[in-house]
């Protein structure tokens, strides 16, 4: 359960309006890490 990579990127841009454009590409490129992170521990 929980949410799709999509949806948690969706929030983070949504997000970009309160915290900024820099801090939503600082939070993208964290959240692509620990997605590759996530998916290397599942192969």
């Amino acid at each position: 359960a929980g949410a799709t990579k999509r949806e948690i990127a969706e929030v983070i841009w949504q997000m970009s309006m309160f915290g900024g454009v820099p801090a939503m590409q600082k939070a993208l490129e964290i959240a692509q890490s620990v997605f590759a992170e996530v998916e290397e521990k599942d192969a």
